[in-house]
């Protein structure tokens, strides 16, 4: 599974979606689920920095790294294959399931379905603004029953 072009689409310079993929190949899926069920969010900040050191030369910004781990992440969890291995598929789609840690990918489209205010850009993403999304796409993915993960898909489906 590889980052695509359209995930860092006017976001850095010409070789982060390489440097991107290269890092996301490298990561150990055992680590990767066993964080889901102890300590994810501390593993996603700790995977984050990494990446951003990985790609330093790449000037990737935190809001960038961030939604590249989440879709990375997003379809290693929708992968048959890998869910087979890692998931029961009794708890795939519910808010407790094993991957309600998971978060929503942040970019213009996810940010506007969640709140009113201006979207500024991806590049301008703190982690303080990027945990205000993260807290609204809780509470949205409570009230739909579902994990946050899921909203992504129907944020990006047309009406």
């Amino acid at each position: 599974m590889c980052i695509d072009i359209s995930v860092l689409r006017n976001q850095s310079g010409a070789g982060t979606v390489a440097k991107c993929s290269e890092f996301c190949a490298q990561i150990d899926l055992d680590e990767f689920f066993k964080a889901l069920k102890n300590n994810y969010a501390l593993y996603l900040d700790e995977q984050t920095d990494l990446l951003i050191d990985y790609c330093r030369n790449e000037d990737i910004q935190y809001g960038s790294a961030r939604k590249v781990l989440n879709i990375f992440f997003r379809h290693i969890c929708y992968n048959g294959f890998i869910q087979r291995e890692f998931i029961n598929e009794d708890d795939l789609y519910s808010n407790t399931s094993v991957l309600a840690p998971l978060e929503l990918p942040i970019d213009s489209r996810t940010a506007n379905s969640l709140s009113q205010e201006k979207w500024t850009s991806i590049k301008g993403l703190d982690r303080a603004v990027h945990q205000q999304y993260q807290d609204l796409a809780f509470t949205e993915a409570q009230r739909r029953g579902v994990a946050r993960i899921h909203l992504d898909v129907e944020f990006w489906t047309p009406a």
